[in-house]
């Protein structure tokens, strides 16, 4: 085997440059001076054969940060923040960000918190990318000491004149919380509404009983802790 017209030193295998049984180079771990053009020339007692086909070798630098956001970060509201993120890798690659799997437009590189609100609270990616890979690294940003948020993923069975209602708790603050159900049914005059307390206090699902059928209901739930 040839590269740049100069003939490849072939060491046993395991060696930096070696050859398989069906006579392919291998190269154990690829750097940039393994730039080129190569081809094999065949050879036995006679002489030398034809040339293979010379073909390119260009090497492409991984994506490497040189600056990358920490795993978790322990935050309070008001803090300001600086989530860096910086790579390189040939071609130069591009910097999104992303929280929760939603991508945050016009953010460069550095993820920048003025004032960090509760809201903040979540999973965040910095993703680099070329035509050739993409790399991320995660970040937990944690807000601690806050009002909880608000319950997601809420879904209802109604089964009879019962309501059977389940939801993921959002994130809690910091501190133990639990939930409220309040509802009321539809009215022209506004009714009070019922509140009752779900328990276990961890609990996540909750049925209201003895509705009345053809009504419609409006309903919310709330989640408090000791703030």
């Amino acid at each position: 085997w040839y590269r740049n017209g100069l003939s490849i030193r072939i060491e046993p295998k395991g060696g930096a440059y070696s050859i398989n049984a069906e006579y392919s180079l291998v190269i154990k771990s690829v750097e940039d001076i393994d730039d080129g053009k190569y081809f094999c020339r065949a050879q036995n007692s006679e002489g030398f054969g034809h040339d293979s086909t010379t073909f390119y070798v260009e090497t492409k630098e991984p994506i490497k940060f040189l600056l990358q956001p920490k795993s978790i970060y322990h935050t309070n509201e008001q803090d300001q923040l600086i989530l860096p993120c910086v790579a390189f890798g040939n071609p130069q690659p591009k910097i999104k960000w992303f929280k929760n799997s939603n991508e945050l437009k016009e953010v460069k590189e550095n993820l920048t918190f003025e004032y960090i609100d509760k809201t903040d609270h979540g999973v965040y990616v910095c993703q680099a990318a070329n035509e050739h890979t993409t790399t991320n690294i995660t970040s937990l940003l944690i807000v601690e000491n806050t009002t909880p948020q608000a319950p997601h993923n809420i879904q209802y069975k109604q089964m009879s004149s019962n309501l059977v209602i389940s939801w993921e708790p959002g994130y809690d603050g910091g501190r133990s919380q639990h939930f409220f159900i309040w509802y009321r049914m539809l009215h022209p005059r506004k009714r009070d509404w019922n509140q009752i307390r779900v328990l276990p206090i961890n609990g996540s699902e909750f049925t209201l009983f003895d509705l009345k059928l053809q009504k419609t209901y409006e309903l919310t739930i709330v989640a408090e802790n000791n703030l």
